[in-house]
């Protein structure tokens, strides 16, 4: 923002946000052609609450796209069995950025490099390349907390009790963290509506029916799912003196995003049919809500779904135009990547974690 507009003014900040993430979010995809029609079951990993967070001004959504291409680096390494230096920085790299920007995502970092170890046995050479920037960044980050008295505490929410009582209540919160991780759109103040959650569900259900992982694909699964589920458990048991129960769905997305990487490592078989069906769903639970997002803040949750309020006050770019804007987009993005389906082949495979060579 300091080199390319006003630091006073926030749109800017927005569009810098905006328009970093959305570049990663092309570089993740772009490094996903290989895969075809496989590839949409990146959608996947995009639920609604994952769509806001990387629209907003926030360290966790950059942090969330930097994971995401690194899990992209594992799927290629895995699938296409590329163990070059240079794949190897394709997945240390982001790791590093994000642990800089925001040293929670080590949590996220650990889940990539253990399903990395689990499907691609990198070798000792490849290890040094794959650890070292990660370990370097967080060293950067402790030695600065030190050089500036970082305290990480905080009294309003700091518990007191024992710390059986704190695993306990942190083992309880576990299926409320899993909706936020999928549907919060705001400071965990409301949700994404059924609807746009169920379609989400839907295009997952399309693009990954026909999945069936081997057994080296279940231990990589067993172990996301572990990690996914135990880490915000142990976060919560060893701060809970310090800071309480603060963890928050969304910082379990980086981690979350890796089922693309679970799911293309498998031998897949998707239709062109499936996969229409999983950019529709995809596109749906996307429009339904960004809308539902607007009204909430432009004319609250009791307002008018049509925004009747707000557009009466505003000037032509009010919300309900860009609603109609986003509405355009998606369905641009949708139609284009409909387009691009090869119509000739009636299918693309990715058969034992290798593409299949023709």
């Amino acid at each position: 923002v300091r080199l390319v507009g006003d630091p006073a003014e926030v749109y800017w900040y927005r569009l810098v946000a905006a328009a970093l993430n959305a570049l990663v979010v092309v570089l993740a995809a772009w490094r996903l052609r290989p895969f075809g029609r496989t590839g949409v079951v990146g959608l996947v990993a995009f639920a609604p609450a994952t769509w806001f967070l990387i629209g907003v001004v926030n360290p966790n959504g950059f942090e969330l796209v930097l994971v995401l291409l690194a899990w992209v680096g594992v799927v290629r390494w895995v699938s296409r069995a590329d163990r070059s230096p240079a794949a190897a920085w394709w997945i240390s790299a982001p790791l590093a950025v994000a642990v800089a920007c925001r040293p929670v995502a080590l949590m996220a970092t650990v889940a990539v490099l253990a399903v990395l170890e689990l499907r691609g046995h990198p070798s000792w050479r490849r290890r040094v390349v794959l650890w070292g920037p990660i370990g370097a960044a967080a060293a950067s980050v402790l030695a600065w907390n030190r050089i500036v008295h970082l305290r990480v505490d905080d009294p309003r929410t700091a518990g007191s009790g024992s710390t059986a009582r704190a695993a306990w209540e942190a083992v309880r919160s576990v299926p409320g963290t899993a909706h936020e991780m999928v549907a919060s759109l705001g400071w965990l103040e409301f949700s994404a509506p059924t609807v746009a959650v169920a379609m989400w569900a839907l295009g997952g259900f399309f693009a990954a029916w026909r999945w069936r992982p081997g057994r080296a694909g279940a231990s990589a699964v067993l172990t996301w799912l572990v990690l996914l589920v135990a880490v915000p458990v142990v976060f919560e048991v060893i701060v809970h003196r310090s800071l309480g129960p603060i963890w928050q769905g969304r910082y379990s997305l980086p981690t979350f995003v890796g089922v693309v990487a679970l799911v293309l490592c498998e031998p897949l078989s998707v239709s062109r049919r499936a996969a229409r069906a999983t950019i529709l769903a995809a596109a749906l639970a996307e429009v339904w809500s960004y809308w539902w997002v607007v009204r909430r803040y432009a004319v609250g949750v009791d307002g008018s779904w049509w925004l009747d309020d707000a557009y009466r006050s505003s000037s032509v770019l009010g919300p309900r135009t860009w609603i109609l804007i986003n509405i355009a987009i998606v369905c641009l993005l949708a139609g284009s990547t409909m387009l691009t389906l090869a119509p000739g082949a009636a299918r693309s495979r990715v058969t034992g974690c290798s593409r299949t060579r023709r």
